[in-house]
């Protein structure tokens, strides 16, 4: 038997769905997805239109409905009206949607006998209402009528194992028969409308227009009680009414349903898409030709369908709609890339003819809303970065009070765009402005604009690291919630950016950071920039500087600021892993590095903290750090028999902690331990391509193994020094052959160390290499 298709595939409906409840347009844009949100665009006139308005993660903003949902609101209120309110919409939801057709079934047979316990509330009240037959019928059949869509007999999850209900001619052609016998039987005229509904679904999926088209005017009536049915049966029949040629009237249809009904509005859309009304002559059709060019635009040129509709009427709440998802993008665009210098066209695409429409509007004394237009007015305006025209757009009066609101957010923005130069006063009376206004603090937008204003004039004014944290902070204000509206309140763990920023952390930047920490006068900004910083923040500049000047391998200012560090334990454990003066041939990462290593270290235990460490996550005392390096720099210079072991262990030290290095994460501001190979001055991770690797570590380490192999006389250290320098000087090319990497083609340094290493053969060490070193082992196959 052959199927039938319907033109348009539309959902089940018993008690349509309707989940529309809407909280804010652009509740999505606190993800953070979109860089500054000041505009409010709830500002247009129709609060069903929200859903049209710019959105991230679906085509509308807000859901419309979906029929598979039990939580519907209009058809559910409908409902609980017929009913009296002696059912509430759970105990319908609960009643029908939670309850098979089996059950349905189960119940029409079952009820007569005197043992019936009823299963549910909706049970209950059909059996106790004198309307009880009409009820059983009407609601057995609807549930039938479901499978149609759902092709189950249970709604959710189930399997039957018996006879599946078909969707062949010839059991909608049965169905729509019992349907109109149903309609004849039924004297409840709520029931009838329903009835008269599934007649004319049944109709739509035999496929037959003309057949719709009547069934529509024959069986379905206007009643205030129904009208949810009564118009989504007209959405089946202007669908029909398409299909038949009659395309104006399909419009007039469609256009009932969008007004009418809310959940139906993204479906109404996609029927006019597939079903195109474009080239209908609408001149007797105003509202239909604004939907047209509505959707028109919804999905295409804003400013184009704009103007038409404008044309047709200057009060159109559909122009408002694409008004304020062109303005809203205009906007977004420009505060997007204005702080960061970047030319965006596409802020000017279309600006010249937004202006005039907008100015039209204004000069249009039929116009209703014109401080809705005088808000974009003043969007143009800072787009055009006419900045004193638009400060007067936004002085002016405004009596509706969401207007005013959005024209002293945006007032205040001109405040702040005006400052062009580092001014810590201005910047400090826009802070308090800020503090003291509830409209301009509870905006996301307006405290993430401020901060990343403010974190820009930091950074012009040579104040890098406070200039980055606010301009991190910035993005934090912009998407998230502040509590009690109390800036201060709002903190978070400050200390991450710092784990994170490295390549901003200089001499000059951590001493002007100290600076303001240590002041004994404060702006307020200055107060809540410093209050933002991690605790004991006087510990952490401390930390940090003596971190710089121990990469720096100036090690008597290092101890100098760790030492006053008041609670090191803060930041780090007491003791040090000896096992970083050491060194290893090769370095699997999956292994503990003591395990890995020459040990070196241990034949010189007095020298090192004890007990021995060996944990690869240990978070190392870089006071005592300090100390051991400058320890064993001293005994260098003063013992030379053992001179060179010192110096290897030095140079081992500075290699380990490099970015090559196993111990990389030693040398971070406020280290939290070795979990990964994050940046350290001058380089970023592996996936930086374009970094370079200048942290100074792994010059240190050759100077040292140089000046091991200069005062030593054991070859197994100048052996070590030797290949150490190597690996310290990689240069090679790495080859991709049947399936494996080789190396090849030594360079430079790394070439020349490993033709020296071969003066060393003699050494245990030299046979070590050979056995453990498929890269020298490479090396000696091409030379």
């Amino acid at each position: 038997m052959k199927k039938i298709v319907a033109l348009i595939v539309f959902l089940p409906l018993f008690l349509q769905a309707n989940i529309y409840k809407f909280s804010f347009c652009g509740g999505y844009y606190d993800m953070g997805s979109r860089s500054i949100l000041l505009l409010d665009q709830t500002l247009i006139s129709d609060p069903s239109l929200y859903p049209f308005l710019n959105c991230l993660d679906s085509t509308f903003c807000a859901p419309f409905g979906n029929a598979t949902e039990v939580n519907s609101y209009d058809n559910l209120n409908e409902w609980e009206r017929y009913f009296d309110h002696k059912l509430d919409k759970e105990a319908i939801i609960k009643g029908f949607y939670r309850t098979s057709f089996l059950d349905f079934d189960k119940f029409l047979k079952d009820h007569t006998s005197k043992n019936y316990v009823p299963k549910n509330e909706l049970e209950r009240y059909i059996l106790a209402s004198p309307n009880k037959k009409e009820l059983l019928q009407y609601f057995w059949f609807a549930k039938k009528c479901e499978l149609i869509y759902t092709g189950k007999y249970e709604l959710e999850n189930s399997w039957y194992q018996g006879e599946g209900f078909g969707n062949s001619e010839k059991d909608l052609q049965k169905m729509y028969q019992e349907a109109v016998d149903l309609y004849a039987n039924t004297q409840d005229a709520f029931l009838k409308n329903r009835i008269g509904f599934q007649i004319v679904r049944l109709a739509f999926e035999l496929g037959n227009p003309a057949q719709t088209n009547e069934m529509f005017e024959t069986y379905m009536k206007y009643d205030e009680n129904s009208k949810y049915i009564y118009y989504r049966a007209m959405e089946r029949n202007a669908t029909m009414l398409y299909k038949h040629g009659k395309k104006v009237e399909s419009l007039q249809q469609f256009w009932q349903v969008f007004e009418n009904l809310q959940d139906r509005k993204s479906i109404v859309f996609l029927s006019l898409q597939r079903l195109p009304m474009l080239g209908l002559d609408l001149s007797n059709h105003p509202s239909e030709n604004e939907l047209v060019h509505f959707f028109q635009g919804f999905y295409g040129n804003h400013i184009a369908a704009l103007q038409e509709i404008l044309k047709i009427n200057p009060n159109s709440t559909y122009a408002e709609v694409l008004a304020m998802r062109y303005f809203d993008s205009l906007h977004e665009m420009y505060f997007g890339g204005n702080l960061n210098n970047e030319e965006d066209e596409l802020v000017y695409d279309h600006l010249s003819k937004a202006e005039t429409i907008v100015n039209n509007q204004l000069d249009n004394a039929t116009v209703k809303n014109k401080e809705l237009w005088s808000i974009f007015k003043g969007i143009i305006e800072i787009a055009k970065e006419d900045y004193e025209a638009a400060t007067a757009t936004f002085s002016k009066t405004y009596n509706n009070k969401a207007y005013k609101n959005q024209a002293d957010i945006f007032a205040y923005v001109l405040k702040v765009l005006n400052v062009k130069e580092f001014d810590i006063y201005a910047m400090d009376r826009l802070f308090l402005e800020l503090k003291g206004n509830k409209n301009l603090f509870n905006n996301h937008g307006v405290r993430g604009f401020y901060f990343r204003k403010i974190s820009q004039l930091y950074a012009e004014n040579d104040q890098k690291i406070i200039g980055q944290f606010l301009s991190y902070q910035s993005k934090h204000y912009s998407k998230n919630k502040v509590a009690k509206n109390d800036v201060l309140t709002t903190n978070f763990d400050a200390s991450n950016f710092f784990y994170e920023q490295h390549k901003y952390l200089e001499e000059k930047d951590l001493l002007k950071l100290k600076e303001l920490i240590t002041a004994i006068s404060r702006t307020e900004l200055e107060h809540f920039i410093v209050s933002l910083l991690p605790k004991d923040n006087e510990d952490f500049i401390n930390e940090m500087l003596g971190t710089f000047y121990l990469r720096e391998n100036d090690l008597e200012e290092a101890i100098i600021y760790f030492s006053q560090i008041k609670k090191p334990k803060q930041f780090y454990r007491e003791g040090i892993r000896n096992s970083l003066f050491s060194a290893a041939i090769r370095e699997y990462f999956n292994i503990n590095f003591l395990q890995q290593s020459d040990r070196f270290h241990e034949n010189y235990k007095d020298i090192f903290y004890a007990p021995e460490i060996d944990e690869d996550h240990y978070v190392d005392n870089k006071l005592l750090l300090a100390k051991t390096l400058m320890k064993l720099e001293a005994l260098a210079e003063e013992d030379e028999v053992n001179a060179g072991a010192y110096y290897y262990m030095l140079g081992n030290a500075w290699y380990n902690l490099s970015e090559l290095g196993w111990f990389v994460n030693t040398l971070h501001y406020l280290h939290y331990g070795n979990d990964g190979r994050n940046a350290v001055k001058g380089y970023d991770d592996w996936s930086d391509e374009d970094a370079a690797f200048d942290s100074g570590m792994l010059e240190r380490a050759t100077f040292y193994y140089d000046k091991a192999t200069e005062t030593t006389s054991s070859d197994e250290i100048k052996a070590k020094a030797t290949f150490f320098k190597a690996k310290a000087a990689m240069c090679f090319d790495a080859i991709w052959n049947d399936g494996n990497y080789t190396v090849g083609d030594f360079c430079g340094d790394h070439a020349s160390n490993f033709e020296e290493l071969k003066s060393y053969k003699d050494t245990q060490f030299y046979q070590e290499v050979i056995r453990e070193c498929t890269y020298y082992q490479a090396y000696l196959q091409g030379n």
